[in-house]
């Protein structure tokens, strides 16, 4: 979305009013790759990091993102790095949500 290939319109989260765009594809992101780490999440949950800014990021937060995002396009050969994160950058393990 943020290269400009999708609209806004067709990345949605199934929420009540209908979540769309970043904040959906957001939502996606960190579903995949917290499953992917053997850590599956609720829909509830987000990074704590962005639910404390309402998910008002920082242009340098979105970048980061975006590496992960890049990464998750091929997660077998990318497994490495993958980890290499969960590991390293804590603040896209600490979830936040509706039951806590």
């Amino acid at each position: 979305m943020r290269q400009k290939k999708r609209e806004k319109s067709q990345i949605l989260y199934a929420s009540d009013p209908v979540t769309l765009g970043i904040l959906a594809a957001i939502r996606g992101l960190f579903y995949d790759f917290h499953c992917l780490m053997n850590d599956e999440i609720i829909f509830d949950f987000v990074p704590k990091y962005i639910l404390e800014k309402n998910f008002v990021i920082t242009e340098e937060e979105l970048n980061e993102l975006d590496d992960l995002a890049e990464l998750m396009l091929d997660p077998d050969k990318n497994f490495d790095a993958l980890e290499k994160i969960w590991k390293e950058n804590l603040k896209l393990r600490i979830m936040g949500g509706g039951l806590n």
